[in-house]
């Protein structure tokens, strides 16, 4: 068996389509593996900065966290749950321009301003075969933005796209789950066209309503 080797791939601007190109100098690059099914094992996307006051506001959480574990030995002080949620979608808001939908709305968190409906899932840095929950069932999304947040702030788009591609990928799954690796080549295949805009932040004074 021939042995494999790493492809620095280019996602087209114009077709979609993955391209073979060269050094890893692009914003939207990605190791594969030459498979049926290739698997992501190296993003080099570049890190964004989320809009303030998030990055000042996430290091002292997670300063204000690391003081209870060195105080209680044990108890993780875990920061997850509805937090990780609503600091996603007050990203998502701010980056993108998007509203809060009424408390109790099932599948979807927010809605553009032309009426698409979102839902955002957030997560905090890990390792990329680390599975990321997109619900405890699985669920169609009109749109789906993933975000992984870091301490400092900066985030990564692990997913921005419609919930088809989505559905494609977790038609063999059990779980609602997809790892790192998986919503990284899910990425690949959406269009700058079907992804939704960032606003620049010196206009991202939109409120989270």
């Amino acid at each position: 068996m021939p042995a494999r080797r790493l492809l620095l791939v280019q996602r087209s601007e114009s077709t979609g389509r993955c391209l073979e190109a060269g050094p890893a100098s692009y914003e939207n690059a990605f190791y594969l593996r030459p498979t049926s099914r290739p698997t992501v094992v190296k993003s080099a996307i570049l890190k964004k900065e989320s809009p303030a006051p998030i990055p000042d506001a996430l290091r002292e959480l997670y300063s204000a966290q690391s003081t209870l574990r060195a105080a209680f030995p044990g108890w993780p002080f875990s920061l997850d749950g509805k937090l990780v949620g609503d600091i996603g979608e007050a990203i998502a808001a701010r980056s993108f321009g998007l509203k809060r939908l009424p408390e109790g709305k099932k599948t979807h968190d927010m809605q553009t301003a032309d009426g698409r409906l979102v839902q955002v899932k957030a997560t905090q840095k890990a390792r990329d075969g680390k599975a990321v929950g997109l619900g405890l069932i699985k669920t169609s999304f009109d749109f789906l933005l993933v975000i992984e947040f870091e301490r400092d702030g900066s985030y990564e788009l692990l997913y921005n796209g419609p919930g088809s591609f989505i559905d494609e990928a977790r038609k063999h799954k059990k779980s609602a789950s997809l790892s790192r690796r998986q919503l990284r080549v899910c990425q690949l295949r959406v269009s700058d066209h079907d992804r939704l805009k960032e606003l620049s932040l010196v206009d991202s004074s939109v409120s989270a309503q």
